[in-house]
C-alpha cells in the first residue's frame, strides 16, 4: 500500500511520432511533391495544374478581400434559411 506523501510523480511523457502519423505526413508530402512536379513538367497546359506558389498566392489574395467575407455571410444565411425551412 502506498503511503501519502511518498508517491512519485509519473515519468514525463515521451513524445513519439506514431507510425500512422508518419505515414499520413509522408503521403501528404508525396502528393504535394507530385503535384509540383506535374505543374513544373509542362505535360499539361499551364493553368490546368498550377504550381503550389500560384495556389498559395491566389488563396492569400482571396482571403484579403472584403467581398469574400460578404459572400461567405450571404451563403451562410442562405444555408441557415434553408435549414430552418427544411426543419419546419
Amino acid at each position: 500500500m502506498a503511503e501519502a506523501g511518498r508517491l512519485n510523480l509519473p515519468a514525463a511523457p515521451v513524445i513519439r511520432a506514431e507510425p500512422v502519423m508518419v505515414v499520413r505526413a509522408a503521403i501528404i508530402v508525396f502528393i504535394l511533391l507530385f503535384w509540383e512536379a506535374i505543374a513544373q513538367s509542362g505535360l499539361l497546359y499551364r493553368d490546368v495544374v498550377p504550381s503550389l506558389l500560384a495556389i498559395g498566392t491566389a488563396i492569400v489574395r482571396l482571403l484579403s478581400t472584403s467581398d469574400y467575407y460578404w459572400n461567405l455571410g450571404v451563403t451562410a444565411s442562405e444555408v441557415a434559411t434553408g435549414l430552418a425551412i427544411g426543419g419546419l
